[in-house]
C-alpha cells in the first residue's frame, strides 16, 4: 500500500469518528439544593438524638433523686444507748443465712434484719439490742458450761456464745415504713448465736423456733 493511500484513509476514518453523534449526555451534578437538603436532614437528626438524650439523661437524675427521696423518708434506728461494744466483741458485723438473709450487728447497740442482703433499702427490721456473752450467756439458756461442752462438741468455745435481747423498733416493706402497723410496743425477740471457730455460727430464734446456719460476710 502506498504512502499516499495510507494517510487519505486516515484522513476519511477521523471525519468518519467525528460524524457519530453522541449517544451518553454527560452526567450532571445534582442540583445544590439537594445538597443543601442532605445537610438540613443531617442537622435535624443530630438535634433529635442530642434532645433524646438530654430527655434520657434528665429522667435519670429524676428518678435517682426520687429514690433517695424515698431512702431519706424510710425510717433509721436511733440507738438509745450511749456506750459502745468494744469491736474485738465476736458478734459485731454481718451474718448472712443460707437462704440471703443478713443479719446486721452494730457496736451502739443497733441490728438490721434484712430479708435479702442483694436489697438492703427495702424489706428489712431495724431496732437495739442487749447480749450476754460467755458463761452469763450459757446461764440464761440453762446450760452449764459441762452440758454445753457435751451437746457441742468441738469446734465451739464458751466465750462466742451469745444470748441477744433484739427490741425491733422499725419494719419497712415494699418501700413503706410499716413500724406502728407491724411491731407491738413491747415486742422482744430472743436468739441465741454460738459462733465456730472458723467464722461460722449457728443461731436459735428462741421466741419464733426459727434455726439458722450463718456464715460472717
Amino acid at each position: 500500500m502506498s504512502k499516499d493511500l495510507k494517510i487519505s484513509k486516515t484522513k476519511k476514518d477521523s471525519n468518519n469518528i467525528s460524524s457519530i453523534p453522541l449517544k451518553v449526555k454527560p452526567v450532571k451534578s445534582p442540583p445544590k439544593i439537594k445538597k443543601q437538603n442532605i445537610k438540613v436532614s443531617s442537622t435535624i437528626k443530630a438535634i433529635l438524638v442530642t434532645i433524646i438524650l438530654i430527655i434520657n439523661f434528665t429522667l435519670i437524675i429524676h428518678i435517682s433523686h426520687e429514690i433517695d427521696e424515698s431512702n431519706k423518708r424510710l425510717p433509721t434506728v436511733t440507738s438509745v444507748i450511749k456506750e459502745k461494744i468494744p469491736a474485738s466483741t465476736n458478734v459485731l458485723g454481718s451474718w448472712q443465712t443460707s437462704l440471703e438473709g443478713l443479719f446486721s450487728f452494730q457496736d451502739d447497740y443497733t441490728f438490721y434484719w434484712y430479708d435479702s442482703y442483694k436489697y438492703p433499702n427495702d424489706n428489712y427490721y431495724g431496732g437495739t439490742y442487749t447480749y450476754k456473752q460467755g458463761l452469763e450467756a450459757l446461764e440464761e439458756m440453762g446450760y452449764n458450761e459441762e452440758e454445753f461442752n457435751t451437746t457441742f462438741k468441738e469446734g465451739y468455745s464458751v466465750d462466742k456464745v451469745y444470748s441477744l435481747k433484739l427490741k425491733p423498733t422499725v419494719f419497712v416493706q415494699g418501700g413503706q415504713d410499716l413500724s406502728s402497723k407491724s411491731i407491738k410496743e413491747n415486742e422482744l425477740w430472743w436468739y441465741i448465736l454460738i459462733i465456730r471457730n472458723d467464722n461460722t455460727a449457728i443461731a436459735y430464734n428462741q421466741t419464733l423456733d426459727l434455726r439458722y446456719s450463718l456464715k460472717r460476710k
